[in-house]
């Protein structure tokens, strides 16, 4: 990739982006050089790479983005994007006394079912509350006629069911949480 641009040293120092003007007159300058020699960001020479390591460790925003992002491609830089994690020491939660009702979103769903309609096998995915203690997938037939029951171990997954013993027919996949029915979903064996 060919830098084209057509700055020069005075307009570089207008733009600053934010940096010194040290900082960002040397990575222009390095940009320029490039430029001028007809040579690809991934030819830069140990001089260069020098300077743009010393705008990535002296400037701040985007020209020490610009920076480190050449020094990665040019493999002279490995970067690891820093990991945020969430405080998990205390709890800043407020209660909320009333739901609001919008007819026009989805109601929550704590499983799903595909493909339906299936011939060998569904695949359950579900998702239930991180509080809930006990997690329970029964599947019945419509006339009420048990076939199975997993208990669920952990807050969220899939469980692949085994069709070839069912008979051709409409079922209900019922998930019950501490011990309440709080979804059924429909499913057809072919």
């Amino acid at each position: 990739m060919f830098l084209s641009t057509t700055t020069t040293k005075s307009a570089k120092v207008k733009c600053s982006f934010g940096n010194t003007n040290i900082e960002t007159e040397d990575y222009f300058d390095v940009m320029l050089a490039l430029q001028s020699e007809n040579k690809a960001i991934s030819e830069i020479d140990s001089t260069q790479k020098a300077t743009l390591y010393d705008v990535m460790q002296n400037a701040h925003g985007l020209v020490q983005a610009l920076a480190r992002n050449i020094l990665i491609k040019t493999n002279e830089l490995i970067y690891h994007e820093p990991y945020i994690l969430v405080d998990t020491t205390t709890t800043k939660s407020a209660k909320v006394d009333k739901k609001f009702n919008n007819p026009d979103t989805e109601t929550e769903s704590y499983i799903n079912l595909f493909p339906n309609p299936a011939n060998k096998y569904v695949t359950v995915e579900y998702q239930i509350p991180l509080n809930s203690e006990d997690a329970v997938l029964e599947i019945v037939s419509l006339n009420g006629m048990h076939k199975e029951a997993v208990r669920l171990t952990n807050g969220w997954g899939e469980k692949i069911v085994d069709l070839r013993n069912y008979n051709t027919g409409t079922y209900l996949v019922r998930l019950y949480i501490n011990g309440k029915p709080v979804e059924n979903k429909k499913f057809v064996k072919l």
